[in-house]
């Protein structure tokens, strides 16, 4: 589900099988959600991976997507304060696309 992060209204989403991680139905929400080229897309670090962060650059989006420590790999100062500030943005339901010439999360 993509939401407008400030006002929390449902801009685009489908329904899936329970079994199916909503983390790789990005493409699909950004498709449904119709939005332009630039668009900032914000989310919670379940989304992190190559796949998404590919797919937002090749549809010409900004990835803000939270980072995600893993195994081996802590996250560093920058990472952690990234984090920080994505969270205090997004709309709480874990993923929100912004519209940054509006300014206005979409």
């Amino acid at each position: 589900m993509a939401v407008d992060s400030q006002h929390g209204f449902i801009i685009g989403g489908h329904v899936t099988a329970a079994s199916r991680s909503d983390t790789n139905e990005i493409g699909q929400a950004l498709a449904e959600s119709d939005l332009p080229e630039g668009t900032l897309v914000m989310a919670d670090k379940g989304y992190c991976s190559k796949a998404n962060r590919s797919l937002l650059s090749k549809l010409g989006h900004y990835d803000e997507i939270m980072h995600k420590a893993f195994r081996g790999r802590k996250l560093d100062a920058a990472q952690k304060e990234f984090n920080r500030t994505i969270s205090t943005v997004r709309y709480p339901s874990g993923t929100g696309l912004w519209d940054p010439q509006a300014r206005l999360p979409v």
